[in-house]
């Protein structure tokens, strides 16, 4: 049975496999020999053979435990209490329990997402479905027609069984991408209105909420009725979006994909994409480590290798014995893990194509690489082929960002507050300079422009702070702080020692800079 799970350690010295048909359990595999190391076996832990281990392993302590959920019932996965074990990862042997079993009736309809490096506590994301009117019940195969689908989360501590922090993801469905690099969010998609056949679709609207505390980190719509998210990796999150329609076919109702099918490259950061490609058909796309190569799976089931901001094109193409139906990736993008359509599972080595494709990049450098500091602050396609084009310079692309990119440094409250009484200044040019320069400040000036607002404004002045506030409040950026966000990104994307001891420097600014907490983010 193919897998429905393909997962790495943290060390890339084991490859975990959990089958479709087989989920009893987790397989652990050398990914050099291919042989079988070890099943996960509650062992000790269950006295019956009716269990299930839930989707995905969760590695703490250093990467060497591993967090196993459980579920107890082997007729369905959702239905029977829940619990959580933790197992030796070098040898599969059976631990402890995390903690005492879920409530039963809490989690009855629960996976968990997440679960803190210590073990100390557990992201469980809730279902909670109901049926349109005259339906009774409501369940998980509902999903195409129900009327409310509701995703509570929880983060959730084992030991004293208890929440922590709850909190509500809004949208119709959402997808707990395998992957989160330092961007560990939930993906709300709120895809519109189903139910009602003769209603237009609204656009499907992407939120990530932070795992930490629930807050709503990014917001950005698609332009798309429907869309499948593969991962994040880094700053970026692949899609694929298309419309949909009720179509008739003899006496059976369906609300079907259309084409095109439009695969976009997000930064999340911004919340602007580019546009990959479109096709006639919905085709299986993996976004490689850092967000740096597409794998996109051919009619012909053999893959092509995309580099999506300087060549926008396919640098190599690799074959495989079947149809690869998912890809996992080693923690240090050296290897990816296949599922293929035959059962198999093969370990490809990613070194050529990143070769070819790091090749091919460094033609397009060009001499003056002025320009591109520019490019930097533009839309999508533009800033990120700067940034792509920069980390490629190497030490010179480097020594450009060095020279244009300090430190944050808090602004001077003498300063905002002179901007803030700017705002009702007699002369029209005034105003508008002193909200563009509050714009530029972004969160740092939020504090004075909520104090300012609680005091009373004119309406002249309390208009433009709200208009401020709001473009806070949707994480709108400057085109100064974007410059800097892919300025950052320039520094991962070469991960040298000199440009970590950049983004070290940069770390150090005011706390409230988009720059400073770019830069910290760096390999958490």
């Amino acid at each position: 049975s193919r897998p429905s799970g393909v997962t790495w350690s943290p060390d890339g010295t084991r490859l975990f496999t959990r089958a479709v048909r087989h989920d009893r359990t987790w397989t652990a595999w050398d990914p050099v020999t291919g042989k079988r190391l070890y099943e996960l076996l509650p062992t000790g832990f269950v006295a019956d053979n009716e269990w299930k281990m839930m989707p995905d392993l969760f590695f703490i302590n250093g990467g060497k435990e591993m967090v196993a959920g459980l579920e107890k019932s082997e007729k369905t996965e959702r239905v029977g209490s829940k619990e959580l074990l933790v197992f030796d990862a070098t040898t599969g042997k059976p631990l402890r329990r995390l903690g005492d079993p879920l409530p039963k009736e809490r989690f009855q309809w629960a996976i968990p997402i997440a679960v803190e490096p210590d073990g100390s506590s557990v992201v469980m994301q809730v279902y909670t479905v109901s049926g349109p009117p005259g339906m009774p019940g409501g369940g998980a195969a509902m999903i195409d027609t129900v009327q409310e689908y509701t995703f509570h989360t929880t983060r959730w501590d084992p030991v004293k069984n208890e929440s922590i922090r709850e909190w509500e993801v809004t949208g119709h469905r959402v997808d707990t991408v395998r992957r989160f690099g330092r961007f560990t969010v939930g993906l709300g998609v709120d895809q519109g209105d189903y139910n009602n056949k003769e209603k237009t679709l609204r656009p499907a609207k992407m939120r990530c909420y932070s795992l930490s505390d629930g807050k709503l980190a990014h917001e950005w719509t698609t332009g798309f009725a429907g869309l499948e998210a593969d991962r994040v990796q880094g700053n970026f999150l692949l899609t694929t979006g298309y419309n949909r329609k009720w179509i008739t076919r003899g006496n059976t109702l369906s609300f079907a994909a259309q084409p095109p099918f439009a695969c976009d490259l997000w930064d999340i950061s911004t919340g602007q994409g580019v546009r990959v490609s479109e096709t006639d058909r919905q085709a299986t796309v993996v976004l490689g480590p850092r967000g740096q190569y597409i794998l996109r799976v051919r009619d012909d089931g053999s893959v092509e290798v995309y580099e999506p901001f300087v060549l926008k094109k396919a640098v190599a193409t690799v074959s495989a014995a079947a149809r690869p139906q998912q890809f996992e990736f080693a923690p240090d993008g050296g290897r990816v893990a296949v599922s293929l359509a035959d059962t198999s599972v093969v370990v490809w080595d990613t070194a050529p194509w990143r070769t070819a494709i790091d090749a091919a990049v460094a033609k397009e450098i060009p001499a003056d690489l002025g320009p591109l500091w520019n490019d930097l602050g533009a839309d999508a396609p533009t800033g990120l082929r700067a940034a792509r084009l920069l980390a490629a310079a190497g030490d010179r692309g480097l020594a450009l960002l060095k020279a244009k990119v300090t430190a944050r440094q808090p602004p001077a409250a003498e300063r905002i507050v002179r901007l803030i009484a700017d705002l009702d200044a007699p002369g029209f040019g005034t105003r508008e300079k002193a909200e563009a320069d509050l714009r530029e400040l972004g969160s740092t000036a939020g504090p004075f422009l909520q104090r300012a607002l609680k005091a009373g404004p004119s309406a002249e002045a309390a208009k433009r702070l709200e208009k401020l506030m709001a473009a806070l409040a949707t994480h709108k950026l400057s085109p100064a702080e974007v410059r800097e966000l892919r300025a950052v990104l320039v520094l991962e994307w070469q991960g040298t020692p000199a440009a970590h001891e950049l983004l070290a420097e940069w770390a150090k600014g005011d706390a409230a800079a988009v720059l400073t907490r770019a830069a910290k983010g760096i390999g958490r």
